[in-house]
This record gives structure tokens, C-alpha cells and sequence, in this order.
């Protein structure tokens, strides 16, 4: 088994209010309780006030979504609103919808739990509230605190043996430290509003981390990914079979690698399938061969076996691609990257 540092999944990231499409609303409130129980599963409590000021507020909150997937299940959900007038309605059933996951994957366990506002108008207030139960694949996590509409209070409790740090500008944050976590108050912020061409999330948004890891080490990412790959059979006789053709024409290990990647680039297609834990562990090298398609872990896992049959060392290696973001070293999870490459000696490039 190899054992080096390497994951690929979905980015889990808890964003404050998630919304399809957000406008420059004026947030009044926001509070959100995150506890890590005993059983490691996280209890989520969100509750919102919005009020709508522009025109452009009343079609970029006119749906609200939660999002969910096999391992975040909603709870309680109540959603209302406020006229200028002082009328409250409460959102039934009937607004309320799931919303499967479009993007590039071929198939996701992600979808949303949305809510359509109907008859909005200006200085309308929208409130929702709503519990998820979250069955995390790592004991970390990571939250963006601010986002495109400002926010007149804003209240964040973490707690449940974590360890946390707020990184980013923190301008009009009170952080108190918890025995069991932390509480973060906020009044009067303002959205998050970077200067043309400047890095993005990693420098212009707070971010708190938090981890109830014990160990809280990169060996436990390694270890956690190790076991996810316990199953998988990666030298098959097909692998064996594909690697000896391709190569035997071969006089030195860099053109037995430059026949083996010209091999996956042109007859196994990227196509990505994010379901459940498939977010993060490939599918077995012989699957991806018969099928001759996987994502950049399944065309990772496949190459790294191809090469090891001939004859070359190689290890996934785990990377994040996004300017916007860094790697935070003091807090090891794989939810900080977002693609998995190969990597192979420098002597044979």
C-alpha cells in the first residue's frame, strides 16, 4: 500500500447562508451552531433574517437552498417572510423543492433543499431556519464568514472538544474562546468586496478552521486515505496485460512513462462521478480500464499501477487548484484540496 499524503474529494465547505444567487440584501441577522457530538457527527443549526433594499435584492433572494447530500441530511426547516407592512406568511410545503446537483460530474450525491419566495417586494424581511445533520469523512472543517451582502449581526458558535483558528481579516470580529470551541460575534460587517485582480478567498474572506481530530496530523490524512483504498485491487491481470504491451517497445523509463500517459490520455476519458465517499476513493484501476473513463483520482489510481507494473515508481500526489485558496498546514484535512495528480523520480523526467 502506498503511503504518502493523498486525497481527492469534494471540497466540504460550510458557507454561511447558502444561497442559489445572493445580492447586496442587507443580512440582519445571521446565527449559525455547529456541535461535534460525542458519536462525531455534526449538529447544524442555521436561522437568517434578510431584508430586501433594491430591486436587484428581490430575484437574487428570491430562492433560498440548503445544501445537502448523502452524508448531510436535513432536519427542521421553516421558512418566512415579512412585508413592509408588518404581514408575516410562513413558506409551505408547497414552495419548497429539491433541486438535484447540475455540474460536470456524471452523477453526484449532492442536491439542494430549495425555498421560493413568492410575491417579494422592496423592504420585504425573509427569515429561515433550519437544522442538518452532517456525517463528516474527516473530523475537520471550514467556514467562510463573510460573504456578498453585509451583515448587521452575526453570531458563530463551534463547539464540542474542537481545536480553531480565524484566519483573514478580521475587522469587526469578536472571538471568544470556548472550552469546548469557540463563539464569534460580528456587527455592522461589511461585504466581502476584494480589489480588482487581488488573490481572492485566501486574503479578502475570514475563514475559521476547526478540527476535532486527536491526532491532527498529515500521517492521519494518509492513513484515513490508506484505508480508503484497503479494497481496491490495483495490480490485475489487465493492468498487467496493458502495461506490458504498451511498453514493450520501450528502451527507457521515460518513454515507458510517455507510452503509458499517452495511453490514458487518449483512450480513457475524464469524466467525473461524485457519489457519497466516491467523492474521495478512486475506483479500482481494472473498473476504470474496462469502462475508459474516471475522474483525476480514478486515472491516478490507474496510472500509478500501470507504471508500478512497469517497472517505475510512482504515488498520487494530492494538490489544490484554485488561486483564491492555500493549504493551511496547522490544520490537516482533505477537504483542503481539490485535485489529485501523479507524481514519479525527477531522475527519469
Amino acid at each position: 500500500m502506498i503511503s504518502v499524503l493523498r486525497v481527492l474529494g469534494l471540497i466540504l465547505v460550510a458557507v454561511l447562508g447558502t444561497t442559489l444567487d445572493a445580492g447586496a440584501a442587507l443580512v440582519l441577522s445571521k446565527e449559525v451552531a455547529i456541535e461535534v457530538t460525542d458519536s462525531g457527527l455534526l449538529h447544524e443549526r442555521t436561522k437568517i433574517r434578510v431584508r430586501l433594499e433594491s430591486p436587484t435584492d428581490l430575484e437574487a433572494w428570491s430562492h433560498y437552498s440548503v445544501w445537502l447530500d448523502s452524508n448531510r441530511r436535513l432536519g427542521s426547516f421553516e421558512a418566512a417572510t415579512i412585508a413592509a407592512d408588518g404581514r408575516r406568511r410562513r413558506v409551505g410545503r408547497k414552495s419548497q423543492d429539491r433541486v438535484e446537483h447540475s455540474g460536470d460530474a456524471t452523477a453526484s450525491s449532492q442536491y439542494f433543499h430549495v425555498v421560493e419566495f413568492p410575491g417579494l417586494g422592496l423592504d420585504t424581511v425573509l427569515e429561515v431556519a433550519h437544522e442538518v445533520e452532517i456525517e463528516p469523512y474527516f473530523p475537520s472543517s471550514q467556514m467562510v464568514l463573510l460573504g456578498d451582502d453585509p451583515i448587521s449581526d452575526l453570531l458563530v458558535t463551534i463547539t464540542g472538544g474542537v481545536r480553531w483558528r480565524l484566519d483573514g481579516p478580521g475587522k469587526g470580529l469578536q472571538v471568544e474562546d470556548l472550552p469546548d470551541g469557540v463563539r464569534i460575534r460580528g456587527r455592522d460587517l461589511e461585504a466581502v468586496d476584494p480589489p480588482e485582480l487581488a488573490a481572492g478567498g485566501a486574503a479578502s474572506e475570514p475563514v475559521l478552521r476547526w478540527s476535532w481530530d486527536p491526532n491532527g496530523s498529515w500521517r492521519a490524512v494518509s492513513d484515513w486515505y490508506d484505508r480508503l483504498l484497503e479494497s481496491l485491487p490495483t495490480g490485475t491481470p489487465e493492468v498487467r496485460r496493458l502495461a506490458a504491451s504498451l511498453t514493450s517497445d520501450a528502451q527507457t523509463p521515460r518513454q515507458r512513462l510517455e507510452a503509458l500517459v499517452e495511453h490514458l490520455r487518449r483512450k480513457v476519458r475524464y469524466v467525473a462521478v461524485e457519489v457519497g465517499i466516491g467523492g474521495y476513493r478512486p475506483s479500482a484501476p481494472g473498473e476504470v480500464l474496462a469502462r475508459k473513463w474516471g475522474d483525476c483520482k480514478d486515472k491516478g489510481l490507474l496510472l500509478v499501477a500501470l507504471l508500478k507494473e512497469a517497472g517505475i515508481e510512482a504515488y498520487p500526489a494530492l494538490v489544490l487548484l484554485d488561486r483564491s485558496r492555500r493549504i493551511e498546514p496547522a490544520f490537516p484535512s482533505p477537504i483542503q484540496f481539490n485535485h489529485l495528480i501523479v507524481a514519479v523520480p525527477s531522475s527519469i523526467t
